[in-house]
């Protein structure tokens, strides 16, 4: 006998946001799209849907990008690190968003950006989410 699940599945990219700007130790903008002027808002973490995750009998798994803007390579480390921490205590809990039981983060990458005078970090973490 199969369990039907019942309830919404949680949004994965406000969660994500959410999650992150409760923080108040990263001191960084955190959004989904990101602002005409970047210099004004850095250091700026900007979070968007990835493709890929899937479904299975009572979870659903969604990736979702993380880029982080920074002016610097010491700014950038001090938000990544903030961002990696944030997200090993999101695994067991979760927010108004939504439960998650699984959060796996990858390293991120440093990726070129223009203008050249902003660090760019790239990551993206996969949610393993209940439905509410």
């Amino acid at each position: 006998m199969v369990k039907r699940i019942t309830g919404a599945w949680a949004d994965p990219l406000a969660m994500t946001i959410h999650w992150l700007t409760t923080d108040d130790t990263l001191h960084a903008t955190v959004t989904a799209t990101p602002p005409a002027d970047m210099h004004t808002a850095l250091p700026l973490i900007v979070c968007s849907l990835a493709p890929g995750g899937g479904y299975d009998e009572y979870t659903r798994s969604q990736q979702v990008d993380i880029d982080i803007y920074a002016a610097g390579h010491a700014q950038a480390m001090r938000v990544m690190a903030g961002v990696e921490a944030r997200l090993a205590v999101l695994q067991g809990t979760g927010d108004e968003y939504g439960y998650v039981d699984e959060s796996e983060l990858t390293g991120f990458a440093e990726l070129p950006h223009t203008p050249p005078d902003i660090i760019r970090l790239a990551g993206t973490v996969t949610l393993a989410m209940r439905p509410q």
